[in-house]
Parts: C-alpha cells; structure tokens; sequence
C-alpha cells in the first residue's frame, strides 16, 4: 500500500488500469469472441480487492459498481446461437439482479463517502444503473441517462461517452437531435454503426445501409461484424419495398456515376470489370456486382446498367426508363438495360431487383 500522502495520486491510475482491463474482455476491438470472460472476471476481482484494501474510498466503490453493474447485463449479450442481442432486444430477466443490487448499493455508498460529487467513474456506474432500473427499454429514464451523460462529457470526454451521449439524446428526443449532435463526434467504425440506425429510425434506409457498410470497414468481433452485416441487409431490403419514381427521361444526361458507385459499396463487394467496351467505351473498367458467380450490375460515367428479366426490361424501355444495353460489344442481350441517371434509392431498387433476379436463375440451375 502506497504512503496516505501518495495515495491521492496513484489511486486514480490504479482504478484506471482495472477498467481498462474490464473494458478490453467486455468490449474487445477484433476477435473471434464477442467478449472475454476470463479478462472481465480477472477484473471484477481485482476491482474486489482493490475496494476490500480501500473500503473507505469512493473511487474503488465506484469502479466496482460499475463492473458489477455492466457484468450482470451480459448473459443477455448473446443469443444461442452466439449472436449479438442489442440492449432494446435483451431479456432482462437473464440479468444478474444480485450483481445489480450489489452494484447499486456500492454506488450509493461511493457517493456518499464522495459528499455527491461524482467522478468519470460514479457518473458511468450512474448511467449502468438508470439502465438496470428501468423494467424494459422503453420505461428505462432517458432523459436522467442524457443529463449524465451531460455531465461525464464535460469532466470525462472521450468518444464512447460522445456516441452514449447521442444514444441517449435519440430516445429522449428523437433522432433528429442525435444525428446533430453525431454530427459534433469524429467517425469511426461504431459512429457510422450509430448513424446508419438513426437513418433509420427516419425511414432514410438507403443512406443507413451505406452507413453500415462504412462501419464493416474496420476492426471489429466476428460477431459485431456479422450483427452489422445482418442489419445493413435488414436496411437494404426495407429501402426497395417501394418501386423507385421513375420520372426521369433517357434523353437527360446525368451525373449519378459518384451516387451508383457509393450505392455499390453498400450493396455488397465491388469487382472491377475488364469488358473491351460497348459501342462507346461505357463499360470499360467500370465497376460491377457479382453474385452466385454471375455479374448483375454495372456502373457507368453516369447510368446504371443491370440485368433484371426480359419482360421487365421491355416494360422499362417502351415505357422511356431505360435504354437498351449490353454488357458485352455486339452481343445485344434481351436480359439487360441501362437506367439514366438514378438516384441512390432507384441505384438501390433496381441493383436488389437484379441480384435477386440472378440469384433466383442460378439457383434453379442448380436444382
């Protein structure tokens, strides 16, 4: 143990190494594992004896509340087949409640023994326990979560209190304001994981699966990774429920080359086609979209080429929505159509349209 004159100053590094430990088992940048619970346990225990040697001082109650508090949230982490369960999704009665209650109790006293003046540690065990309160996710106190929140940003910043911050402020008032204040925060992986939802949650599915296909550009689990490919799925089959306005003339040039070409990185992995050309050197390494091993789309200076059935091509095209278009000089191909100047939420319609069409065909083939 430290002199009583040193232990102001080596206390909070103490405290911070623990958390640190905790946050690297609870929350780990890669990896196989969506958490480590040999890591979060060897924590918890030192938080333990930490508080046993210093029963007296608030901080060490206070970090461990916190442990206890986040730990007991986490046999509702994982589904059983090891998928991650978001927090409005969780079973709360999976939660530790003895865990809580202990956790509860060790903040009460931390705040006591600190006369409530809170530290970054007090306000984040404050935040866990608003969230161990609340019977559900929608009765939880958002408005109490965001004022703490308030208050650690102001004495702790950093960019996981910046995304709870916004978190908080989207349920309290909506996702306008969340989106504002993202907006303030530098991105990262899990701030366009947190934009893309806020699009969302505006209906703007388009703009949120491209946000999650940034976000899967970055360390992160296996099972984050795949959480966020399953909801930049969900987004991309909700923005094409409704067929594009197809207003647009073929006769009007465009420049939806830059839009089609974001669109395509948030449909799936871009393959740099090495055609020769059509009659005007369109195709000629533009980038395209494979699936079941079969190109399906195309991107060019301005259009959007795809492959969609026979029938429907023939409706674009007589009713003025497409133009007739091959993939492949001299090889005209009844099967494929160039659409000008799309918007992102036509790129998006019609390039799902495609591939579902192609995936479909290859599929029978294989029966």
């Amino acid at each position: 143990m430290p002199a009583a004159d040193e232990l102001a100053d080596r206390l909070p590094t103490v405290c911070g190494v623990i958390h640190s430990l905790y946050t690297a088992g609870h929350a780990p940048v890669d990896g196989r594992a969506a958490y480590d619970v040999d890591v979060c346990a060897e924590a918890v225990r030192l938080a333990e004896l930490l508080h046993a040697l210093l029963p007296d001082q608030p901080m060490p109650a206070a970090v461990l509340a916190l442990l206890l508090l986040t730990d007991a949230r986490r046999p509702a982490r994982l589904d059983e087949r090891g998928s991650i369960v978001t927090l409005d999704e969780q079973d709360r009665g999976r939660w530790d409640a003895a865990a809580i209650a202990r956790g509860i109790a060790l903040l009460n006293d931390s705040l006591r023994r600190s006369h409530g003046q809170a530290d970054a540690y007090q306000l984040q065990a404050a935040i866990a326990a608003e969230h161990a309160r609340g019977p559900s996710y929608d009765d939880t106190d958002w408005q109490e979560i965001l004022r703490l929140y308030d208050l650690l940003v102001s004495i702790a910043p950093s960019d996981a209190a910046g995304l709870g911050r916004v978190v908080a402020a989207t349920e309290a008032t909506g996702p306008a304001t969340g989106l504002a204040m993202l907006a303030e925060l530098p991105p990262s992986p899990r701030w366009h994981a947190v934009r893309g939802e806020l699009l969302a949650r505006e209906g703007r599915y388009a703009a949120a699966a491209r946000e999650l296909a940034e976000s899967l550009d970055g360390p992160a689990t296996n099972p984050e990774q795949q959480h966020r490919e399953r909801r930049r799925e969900a987004f991309l089959q909700l923005a094409v429920r409704t067929p594009p306005d197809e207003r647009g003339s073929p006769d009007v040039p465009g420049n939806a080359g830059s839009s089609v070409d974001r669109v395509f990185s948030a449909v799936g992995q871009r393959v740099l086609t090495m055609h020769p050309g059509d009659e005007e050197g369109r195709m000629l390494r533009s980038p395209g979209l494979k699936t079941a091993g079969k190109f399906y789309a195309f991107a060019t200076p301005a259009d959007l080429v795809v492959k969609l059935p026979s029938a429907r091509v023939a409706d674009l095209i007589a009713r003025g929505r497409g133009l007739p278009c091959s993939p492949r000089p001299g090889r005209p191909m009844k099967e494929w159509v160039r659409i000008p100047a799309p918007d992102e939420e036509a790129c998006l319609y019609y390039l799902l349209e495609a591939r579902t069409f192609v995936s479909a065909v290859a599929e029978n083939r294989r029966d």
